[in-house]
């Protein structure tokens, strides 16, 4: 009966530790403890973003002067990327910044855009497969080579003459250098996201499961 008690007490004591571990990291700061030059970006970046810094925002900011460059590129990507302007299109944006999301198994950007992907015009089967960790089947050729180039970037750290010459073919350098900065983009925001334990809006579940270790 003690050796029960006594594992029931232990276990309780590693959930809480596990719970604990599992706190959000690097968030809000309050005013009054801002540098002047964190307090000088803020007010920059409100302009843009009325709300303010939120989640990974405030990572970026222990480091103020990166935060509004990245606030630049993600307004980009966001108004032109996103848009028929981009090389690739909303829908394969969407898909490119999912598969990193996956390789980064980065919940918080995994919800934000699977949806906006869908209606964008990616089959809810191939988010599946790649949720799971699966190449996706059925994929039409501009899907297939966005896949391709992106997946091999991601885990090969290149891409070989192959996957680059069906990149500029279909979408051009503009095309690849699009593909390849989202994927740079999205790495570090997944980074920061996993550092800091960005969490999901409350009543949420991980859309995504750990890939086997």
């Amino acid at each position: 009966m003690k050796a029960t008690l006594s594992g029931i007490v232990i276990a309780a004591a590693l959930a809480g530790a596990g719970a604990a571990a599992a706190q959000e990291r690097m968030g809000a700061i309050p005013p009054a403890q801002m540098t002047d030059v964190q307090k000088k970006v803020v007010a920059e970046f409100t302009k843009a973003r009325p709300d303010g810094p939120f989640g990974f925002w405030w990572g970026y900011l222990r480091t103020p002067e990166v935060l509004l460059p990245f606030l630049e590129i993600q307004t980009y990507i966001h108004t032109v990327m996103e848009s028929p302007k981009g090389a690739l299109g909303e829908k394969n944006t969407h898909f490119a910044m999912l598969i990193a999301a996956r390789h980064w198994t980065q919940q918080l950007i995994w919800d934000l855009h699977d949806k906006n992907a869908i209606k964008a015009g990616l089959k809810p089967e191939i988010l599946e497969a790649l949720a799971a960790g699966r190449r996706p089947p059925n994929m039409s050729e501009d899907e297939d080579i966005v896949y391709d180039f992106c997946t091999e970037l991601e885990q090969n750290h290149g891409v070989s003459d192959a996957t680059y010459d069906r990149m500029v073919a279909k979408f051009g350098e503009r095309g690849v250098s699009e593909a390849t900065l989202i994927q740079g983009e999205y790495t570090l925001m997944s980074m920061f996201m996993n550092v800091q334990r960005t969490p999901l809006d409350a009543g949420k579940m991980p859309p995504l499961k750990p890939f086997p270790r």
